[in-house]
């Protein structure tokens, strides 16, 4: 008897696929269905993007939409924001270097978020990332990645980038 052998696939694989669930996720060449979000993280998501839609012109701003990462990940940031592009990302999906910041939300998925999606964006050297803690109503700041983790995390209340000079608290959107 043979033991079950997992199937990775590759970004190709995964957007060329038809009849997935609508709120998947590919981390290492693995498919995962995406917990299905609560009232307090839709709300804040969406107060964030409106925020950030309102007050960034220089930027291109991404709701919980794919970003590709190495041949084999394509993660559904609740919010990205990326370099501006001629095309507004219309032929594919944005890639690490075309990210500016990332943001996620996080309730019930605040482990998973701390670990394996922090160590998966460090990897591809996404310089800001942001985790948006609900139930401790505070955000964590990851900045200067290397390898496998940022060099300098902190718990803080305000959401800054100085670049597109935006700054907003957790009050804010929460």
């Amino acid at each position: 008897m043979h033991a079950l052998q997992p199937h990775n696939i590759t970004l190709a694989e995964y957007f060329s696929m038809t009849g997935l669930p609508e709120r998947t996720e590919l981390i290492n060449g693995v498919i995962y269905d995406m917990v299905p979000p609560g009232p307090s993280h839709s709300f804040t998501v969406g107060e964030l993007a409106k925020y950030l839609f309102l007050n960034i012109n220089d930027a291109a701003i991404r709701q919980e939409q794919p970003i590709q990462l190495f041949s084999d990940n394509a993660p559904q940031p609740d919010i990205a924001i990326l370099k501006a592009s001629n095309n507004e990302y219309r032929t594919e999906h944005p890639f690490a270097e075309d990210v500016i910041a990332l943001i996620e939300v996080s309730d019930s998925t605040l482990h998973y978020d701390q670990h394996d999606k922090m160590r998966l964006y460090a990897q591809s050297g996404i310089p800001l990332y942001y985790i948006v803690d609900l139930e401790h109503k505070c955000m964590i700041k990851h900045t200067q990645p290397i390898e496998n983790t940022y060099e300098l995390i902190e718990q803080t209340q305000e959401l800054s980038i100085e670049s597109l000079a935006i700054s907003l608290t957790v009050s804010d959107i929460t």
